[in-house]
This record gives C-alpha cells, structure tokens and sequence, in this order.
C-alpha cells in the first residue's frame, strides 16, 4: 500500500531517530556499521519516500532529510536538560560539537581559551557533547591516582588505533601496569645514571656550536636545543642516526614530526574519526609518515643489536629481565613514542626556561651565582653531585614547569567502558564521558598560587621555608603542581627529564653568557618574546646574543 506524503515523511524522520538512538547508545565507529546507518538505510529508504518526484531527486531529498533530522536530533538532545551532562556549565556552542575545539587546537590556542572558561563557569566546565573540563586540586588524586580513571581514548585516536598501541594509550589498567615495568627499570636511578655519557656528548656538542655563534646576533637558541635534543633521544633510543645539530634539518625529520603531531590533534578530539581516515591515504598521510620514520628507526635498532644500555636496551628486553620478550610490534611502537615525547618536550621546558630567565634579568643573575658557587670554571658541568643542593635551580625549573607544562591541556581520562557510571568528588561521570584536568588552568589558578600568570621562582623558596617570611595572603598548594601528571600514568621518564634539564642549564650558564640581540632594546625584545611564548605551545624561536665566559 503507498503511503502518503506525510506518512512518507514520517517514515524517513522516524529512521533517522531510530538511527540517533543505536548512536546514542552504541556509539559505533565500524566502518560498515557505519555505512549502513549513514547511506544504507537512507538508499533503502528511497525505495518508499518521495516516490512522486524524479528518481535523482528522490534520492537527494531522502538524504537531505534524513541527514537533517538526525543531525537536528542530535543537536537538541546534547542541548537538551536530559543529556547527562546537561547540568554542567560550559558554551553552546561547545556542547554541540568537538569541531570548534578542533579549530582552536589546530591553531594552538586550546589551552588558553579552556582556561578563560575555567575563569568563567568555574572549576567545571563542559568543553564538548561528552567532556568535561576540571580546574580543582582536590580532584588531583580521585581522577588522576591509582584509584582514578583510565585514560581517554584520545591517545588511541591520535595514533589512528593501531593493533599495538603504545604505552600511553593503553587504556586497561593492567595491561599498563604489565607494560610500565619495563620502563620503569629504563629510568630507575642506576640506569638513568648510565645515560650520563650520552648527556656529556651532545651537551659538549651544543655548547662548542654556540660558543662559535659568539659574533653573530639574533641566534636562534630554540631551533638548537631542538636539534640537541633530537640527536639526544636518538642516541638515547636508537642508539644513534641523527645529526641535526651538525647537519641541520636535511631529511625533514623535524617538519615531518611535527606535521604528524599536529594531524594528531584532530583525530584526538574525534578519535571516531581516526577509525575513517586511517583507511584514506589523503588523509592519514601525515600521522602515517610518521610512524613509520619511527618504526623503521626502530627496525634498524633490533637489527644492529645493543650497542650500550640505551633506552631500548630495556624496551627489548636485551637485559632479560622479563620472562618473555615483548613482541617486535609492542618493541617498535614504544620506540615511536620514545623519540616523540623525549624530544618536543624537555626542548620545550629548557627553551621556556631560558626565556623566562632572560626576559628576568634579576632571576637569571641570581641562577648564574648559584651555578658559579657550585660549578666554578674547574668543575665538570655534568656531575649530578650538587644538584640536590641547587635550591634555585629547583625552583627555576619548578616555576617553568608551572608556567609552561609539558601537556597543557592534562591527560584525557574516561570511566572504564562497560564497569558503568562513577565520581569524582561530588561530580557525577556518566559511562562514555571524556574527563581532564586541564594542568595550564591548575597551575595558573589564583587559589592555588599567588601571582599566578609572573615568573617567580622565588614562591618556592619561600613554600619550603627557605625564601624569607611568607608576603599576606601568600596561596601555594604542591598538589595542584602536576607537570608530569600523577599516578601510575604519569611520565615514565620524569627522572631523566629533570636530570637531563639541570644538566645542560649549568653547561650553558657555567660556559655562555646570554643576552638580548645588539639593537633591540629590552622592552620591546621582552614583548617580542611574551607574545611568541603566549601563543605557541612548542614551536617559537627565541632571538638572542651568545658570548663565552671564559
């Protein structure tokens, strides 16, 4: 029996619901799954709707409408007071969809705007159709302890679901834990003391390239400690093959890394997405490319064998340590995240670091007394000796790390699919919720510390009882500082990272002098530099004049 125009209608519009609701409660991302929901049941339906127009556009008008009313379905429920989250304040528009965030990620200002809504909605914030945004100390240890949450399925997303996801993107507790152990022998303290020759090297290395750099002005010291640091964790993972800071950039490996990172950032705010694209070349080329430099960088390694207690010594079990081996695909993806994560961020920190100090003049002279009382002309640079007695330097990298965390926007954690709804403290997160606490608002939160947007590594000396009396109303709360994150997900690598950071700062302030460039004058050099470093999460020069102390 034909139907009428209206019930025709119906029929497409009831569809489309009905397809909202598998959704809704499935959230499929299987490709033909997919297919069917989206183009299968419209193609069928074309067979019973609009029957009384041409065969073109019957299809084309049962498309648009079926599209249109599960896109307008969707939309008034993730707006709607029976949404789970409805109760949590945040944009509409944020609410809608994740694309506006992707907008604002791929153009590096993501930190910035969720931490202007921190300071509006308050510590909560809904930043997306299923994700919350958490600013609040005491939420530290219930989403981020041993007790908290699993990671997000971001990480996964960001690498397109590999079969073998690396570390950090495992999200069984578990399985993390079974995979964590051998990292954490890579970096226990006697093993991070045997990478100190591979330190000496290349630090050696930076220091004799910028000493020759004595009479030019306007040097780029970003662009070299990137380079040190790549050729760092490429000696440290690989066992070697990169020589940036003598060669330069010349097969693109830099670019080519952070094309990678940046497509990964879309596919972290819609890993369903990932799903998709990993099947269209045109689309995953990027993120491809660079896995596959790290994982044939990888390949290379287990052919060549151990050459010293590198750090994939340990990730291939050559130590024997575990009963069984981990498999080449778990050996070579851990690779992958070894090099990516060792390089983008330490840089990162150290180049931060010597930004704020040289835009701090009074900070930077008080660093360089502290380095001369410990380490004179005479005394090795990369002894680890002192270090524990170096309060300032401590408070440095501390105040740099509040300042500027490695992961501004904290790690993306979720209740484990299939155990149900849970809390967080008295927040409620139902099953299928994307939660973080977003670390650039923690730290820069007047609550928790005094004076929260200045450079001023004093706050620490003064918390530890070591600075003088405490000025009124002084705020200084340790457990909101989470730079490494915290628990059994946090950095694996957080010990070779601060040894690593004290080590080249004493070198280039023991050996080098460092100063604004000839003809700048300090205002509008300090300007230049406080817009680069306020709307760049990784990549920025900073301009300036090397002379040898010596």
């Amino acid at each position: 029996m034909l139907l009428s125009s209206t019930e025709q209608t119906l029929l497409v519009i009831t569809s489309a619901l009905i397809a909202h609701l598998v959704f809704n409660r499935w959230e499929p991302t299987n490709v033909p799954i997919l297919t069917v929901l989206l183009i299968g049941i419209p193609c069928a339906l074309t067979q019973a709707a609009f029957i009384d127009i041409g065969p073109i556009w019957r299809v084309v008008c049962t498309f648009a409408l079926y599209h249109a009313s599960l896109a307008t379905s969707v939309l008034i429920y993730r707006l709607s007071p029976w949404h789970p989250l409805a109760r949590y304040p945040g944009p509409r528009l944020l609410k809608t969809s994740k694309i506006w965030m992707i907008r604002l990620a791929r153009r590096g200002g993501q930190w910035r705007y969720i931490r202007a809504l921190h300071d509006v909605y308050g510590p909560v914030v809904r930043i997306g159709p299923n994700e919350l945004s958490f600013c609040d100390a005491s939420l530290v240890v219930p989403i981020l302890g041993t007790q908290g949450l699993p990671k997000g399925s971001d990480w996964m997303g960001r690498a397109m679901h590999p079969q073998t996801p690396s570390l950090i993107a495992l999200r069984d507790p578990v399985e993390h834990q079974r995979r964590r152990r051998t990292w954490n022998r890579a970096f226990r303290p006697a093993a991070v003391q045997e990478y100190l020759p591979l330190i000496r090297k290349r630090t050696a290395q930076l220091l004799d390239i910028l000493a020759k750099c004595e009479d030019q002005d306007g040097v780029d010291l970003a662009k070299w400690i990137r380079y040190f640091k790549y050729d760092f964790m490429g000696d440290l993972v690989f066992g070697g093959g990169t020589e940036m800071m003598r060669d330069g950039d010349v097969d693109a490996r830099l670019q080519q890394q952070r094309a990678g990172v940046a497509m990964m950032v879309v596919f972290a705010h819609m890993p369903w997405v990932a799903q998709l694209a990993k099947n269209l070349p045109a689309v995953s080329r990027k993120v491809t490319e660079l896995r596959a430099m790290g994982r044939n960088r990888a390949a290379d390694r287990c052919k060549a064998g151990s050459q010293g207690k590198d750090l994939f010594y340990y990730l291939a079990n050559e130590d024997g340590s575990e009963k069984e081996a981990p498999s080449e695909d778990v050996v070579l993806s851990d690779g992958l995240l070894a090099i990516v994560a060792g390089s983008d961020t330490t840089s990162t920190v150290l180049t931060s670091a010597i930004y704020c100090l040289l835009t701090y003049p009074e900070t930077y002279e008080r660093l360089v007394e502290e380095v001369d009382n410990f380490y004179p002309p005479d005394e090795d640079w990369c002894s680890t000796k002192h270090h524990a007695d170096m309060h300032y330097l401590t408070a440095v990298l501390n105040e740099t790390l509040r300042l500027f965390p490695i992961l501004r926007d904290g790690s993306l954690r979720a209740p484990w699919v299939g155990h149900g709804d849970c809390t967080v403290g008295p927040h409620f997160i139902p099953e299928g919720t994307q939660v973080r606490l977003h670390t650039y608002a923690l730290h820069r939160d007047p609550r928790y510390f005094s004076r929260p947007d200045s450079f001023w590594p004093e706050r620490w000396l003064v918390a530890a009882g070591a600075g003088g009396d405490a000025p009124a109303g002084f705020a200084h709360e340790p457990g909101a500082f989470i730079p490494f994150s915290r628990g059994p997900s946090d950095c694996a690598g957080k010990a070779l990272a601060l040894q690593d950071m004290r080590i080249v700062l004493c070198a280039l302030l023991q050996r080098l002098a460092f100063a604004p460039p000839r003809g700048a004058p300090f205002d509008e050099w300090k300007a230049e530099m406080d817009g680069r470093f306020a709307n760049s999460a990784a990549v920025f020069t900073v301009s300036v004049r090397v002379r040898r102390r010596d």
